[in-house]
């Protein structure tokens, strides 16, 4: 099974600074590469929300431990996030690409946020109440 690579295209400037290390005018970027970045992002999103719900799941005795977990559940969402800036960094000139990463991303990114900030006021809450 062979892979396909994407074309990327380079700008001007940057094909004026390759010239001659280059051979070709084109840098190809394998699936792999877009499929990794993919899988990575939703696991860094799933991950984001784990971190809350073992939080509101564990036991009393652990909740002396979990001080920072809010803080870290946020840094893994805006991690998945800038992910995904980087897959369309990755996308070169297709702007087609683009717009319909923008238009999957304008859904699903408010609702990312919007859990990780709901499932970590919830689990600040379950230490608050049970620290005191």
């Amino acid at each position: 099974m062979s892979v396909r690579p994407i074309r990327i295209f380079l700008t001007d400037k940057a094909q004026k600074t390759l010239k001659g290390i280059l051979p070709f005018n084109e840098i190809y970027i394998k699936k792999e590469v877009i499929l990794m970045y993919v899988i990575l992002s939703i696991f860094l999103g799933l991950l984001s929300w784990a971190i809350p719900v073992i939080q509101i799941c564990s036991s009393e005795k652990s909740h002396r431990n979990w001080k920072y977990m809010p803080l870290l559940s946020m840094a893994l969402c805006s991690a998945s996030i800038y992910i995904q800036v980087l897959l369309m960094k990755s996308y070169g000139d297709e702007w087609t690409l683009i717009v319909d990463a923008l238009g999957a991303l304008k859904t699903v990114v408010p609702i990312l946020v919007a859990v990780a900030i709901v499932l970590n006021l919830i689990a600040i809450k379950k230490t608050e109440a049970v620290t005191k």
